[in-house]
């Protein structure tokens, strides 16, 4: 157990002064959160930490959401995953039998500037709720949520504010059905919701669950899986039709961390930001202490919000000083000790080009990189992909996984892997890929653009292959040359990656390649060997060929392959080079050879 407590330290987990973490449930103050909490919240003990009997533990913050989990022995092995649990069924609150509005009640909103029309409209009112936080029962206001008119939650807020929700009812978002095409205003908190709209807006919501305490990593595996922002998965298709979105969070650290994340999941292309009056924190702020004019020429001042253009070097030096002062990644590992030093990928917005010659391996190695991202960032991965079908591509993933063969192989030592290790591969490529595809033309690269939004929005994916890309409906304008056209479908996935943190793959065939002769080695493509123009080249961030000497026959049921990395934008990310791998034919799994 030793073990495990000091990787708990090691994540900043320590029981509170006097006490000692035992297995099953524990509780302590939480490293992510209760040191900027304010006056007796900093030691209240907010972090449930589960210790289980094979060695492991899993924690969450009921303040900031923190979540994270250090696995087991048992489930620390190859092919060992365990099921996640199920999730309570939804349960809709009963809508109230009274919705008291006693003048003492409404004297809190005139005293916040809030019209009682507003509060009425709303349908928030008086009640009474238990608070876990003071464990008791306390008057407080609550917020009904609605979707179609039906009550999906309820939000309670006493004097304190102490928040609660409805136990097992569906994250929504607030005024959920005023949300319009043209403009939607997104705050932080159901008070902000009520003063835009004292202010003459409509269209206006938040999440239920507040701003985090601190932005995740972007390496972060349970970044993308925060249950704060679950109330944008169940609105996703709403939110997909919105044309602008103004964000006015909270002007102070935890806002700007919940505006750069929903900027992020909604496109920062259709997103804008305002500026807070000084003195002022947040919309009820400015109308309590500026009044409405001030309000709405804060909320029609927005500006777009910064997408990569043209700034002044002021508007990176935060970016800079954290470079310099090693808190950012530069590069993430790729998983293979001897590719590193070549390519390292990032998860904010690189274009990705892959070629080699067909069989030679091009998407089994994208694959094995994808495995390596998400088992040790816990990336999430769309897919669109033309060559593999979904059941082939899955059983290659279930491969990798496990590290046996899905078919029967003619090597009886390689036995084939059980219905229990096909479960847990199931339940690992379930988490972490996602397909993207159309059953019945060939897609468009605007169509596939939408389709990754969605799995952005939805799933918080971090990279996007499409293979390859001659498969893909290309309408190219008239008088318009493939090499233009060229430039423009890699600016179009560039935009896309950059928008969204998304690294972008396209795999591309090169032109047919002529050898020196019968029984030589077939030649190393390059970029600049793909049909269409040295746009493959110009427009990549990283480029790299996958190629296998044929003229080498394969060592039973190994085979030897060649990553040439051609070119890497930032030297920080690599540089030309090559790296040589073992390729396991049965399982698809490649080795490094050094």
């Amino acid at each position: 157990m030793t073990d495990l407590l000091n990787e708990l330290a090691g994540h900043g987990i320590r029981p509170q002064r006097g006490g000692a973490f035992r297995h099953g449930d524990n509780a302590t103050t939480c490293p992510q959160c209760s040191a900027q909490r304010h006056g007796a919240n900093k030691g209240k003990p907010c972090l449930s930490v589960k210790l289980d009997d094979d060695g492991g533990a899993v924690w969450r913050c009921h303040h900031c959401e923190w979540t994270g989990n250090i696995p087991g022995r048992r489930a620390a092995g190859v092919g060992s995953f365990r099921r996640p649990a199920p999730k309570a069924p939804i349960r809709r609150p009963d809508p109230p039998v009274e919705t008291p509005r006693p003048d003492a009640f409404l004297s809190f909103f005139d005293g916040r500037g809030i019209a009682r029309d507003v509060v009425e409209e709303m349908g928030v009112y008086r009640g009474v709720k238990f608070f876990s936080q003071v464990g008791e029962e306390r008057p407080c206001v609550v917020f009904p949520y609605l979707r179609g008119g039906e009550l999906e939650n309820n939000k309670y807020r006493d004097r304190e504010k102490n928040f609660a929700q409805d136990k097992d009812a569906e994250r929504a978002l607030y005024n959920f059905d005023q949300i319009a095409d043209d403009v939607l205003i997104w705050v932080e908190g159901e008070m902000d919701v009520l003063a835009c709209m004292t202010g003459g807006y409509r269209s206006v919501t938040t999440l239920p669950d507040g701003a985090p305490a601190k932005l995740k990593d972007e390496d972060d595996p349970t970044r993308d899986s925060d249950r704060r922002f679950e109330a944008m998965v169940n609105a996703a298709d709403r939110l997909a039709s919105v044309r602008k979105i103004i964000i006015a969070t909270d002007g102070d650290g935890p806002g700007g961390n919940l505006a750069e994340e929903l900027a992020r999941r909604l496109g920062k292309e259709r997103c804008w930001r305002v500026r807070y009056p000084e003195g002022c924190k947040d919309a009820n702020d400015v109308l309590l202490k500026l009044g409405p004019d001030a309000l709405r020429l804060m909320i029609e001042s927005a500006q777009p919000y910064p997408i990569r253009g043209v700034h002044t070097a002021e508007d990176f030096w935060d970016d800079v000083l954290a470079l310099y002062n090693g808190e950012r990644a530069v590069g993430l590992t790729t998983g293979f000790d001897n590719l590193d030093p070549l390519m390292k990928l990032t998860g904010t917005g690189l274009l990705v080009v892959v070629t080699g010659i067909p069989n030679h391996g091009k998407s089994e190695f994208v694959d094995q990189l994808m495995v390596n991202y998400a088992r040790t960032y816990g990336w999430k991965v769309g897919y669109c992909s033309f060559e593999n079908a979904p059941p082939r591509h899955i059983a290659k993933f279930a491969e990798k996984i496990i590290g046996k063969p899905f078919f029967c192989y003619n090597d009886h030592r390689r036995l084939r892997m059980d219905e229990m290790e096909l479960e847990a591969a199931r339940e690992w490529v379930r988490h972490h890929i996602h397909f993207i595809r159309a059953d019945d033309d060939a897609p468009t690269v605007d169509w596939i653009i939408e389709k990754s939004r969605v799995l952005v929005m939805r799933h918080g994916i971090k990279a996007l292959i499409i293979d390859p890309y001659n498969e893909i409906e290309h309408r190219r304008q008239p008088g318009k040359t493939e090499t233009e056209y060229i430039s423009e479908v890699l600016g179009k996935l560039r935009r896309f990656g950059e928008n969204h943190g998304v690294d972008v793959f396209i795999v591309a065939h090169p032109t047919k390649l002529q050898t020196n002769g019968e029984g030589t080695a077939e030649p190393v493509p390059g970029l600049y060997d793909i049909s269409g123009g040295a746009h493959w080249n110009n427009k990549a961030d990283i480029g790299f060929t996958v190629w296998r000497d044929r003229s080498i026959l394969p060592r039973g049921a190994k085979s030897s392959t060649l990553v040439k990395v051609h070119k890497v934008r930032s030297k920080e990310l690599g540089r030309p080079g090559a790296a040589d791998f073992e390729y396991d034919i049965p399982t698809g799994i490649y080795s490094p050879i050094y």
